[in-house]
């Protein structure tokens, strides 16, 4: 999910939610980036500790795992709000906004690490899947932006 999805997705989630939050649409936008870029840093951090745990596991492996890690918590339909009618509005907001930074986050921490064994292990063995994910992701991310746009106009 690219910077203009998630922009996307956060205006239809503000227009029927919080209209008024529509300025802040970076800010969030920032905040989340951030986190990518943090998670990011503490894996590869991680990365070492974990290489010398599992002395057999290739790096290729390393990567698809933690990208499936994250491709497994992908669940486009924590955006739908239907189950949370009975909440206020502001809860609702609140869940969504959290929700689709989640789902974010798991996108973009998923592609990540299946691009790198797609761009830097042409050989490994889990090439084909990782392919296969990522376009999967991709369509995901299409059909959360035609959802927002004909739910939320």
């Amino acid at each position: 999910m690219d910077k203009n999805g998630f922009i996307i997705i956060l205006k239809h989630i503000n227009k029927k939610h919080s209209p008024e939050l529509n300025n802040e649409l970076e800010t969030v936008y920032n905040e989340i980036l951030r986190i990518f870029n943090n998670t990011l840093d503490n894996l590869n951090k991680n990365m070492v500790k974990d290489m010398k745990r599992y002395e057999n596991l290739k790096i290729d492996e390393y990567f698809y795992l933690i990208g499936y890690k994250y491709y497994l918590k992908i669940n486009p339909k924590q955006l739908e709000n239907n189950y949370l009618e009975t909440f206020f509005e502001i809860t609702k907001y609140e869940i969504l906004i959290k929700s689709l930074k989640k789902l974010y986050l798991s996108f973009n921490v998923s592609e990540h690490y299946l691009n790198k064994i797609i761009n830097e292990y042409p050989e490994s063995r889990y090439l084909e899947e990782a392919k296969d994910r990522i376009n999967l992701l991709n369509y995901w991310n299409n059909e959360l932006l035609k959802y927002f746009i004909k739910k939320c106009g």
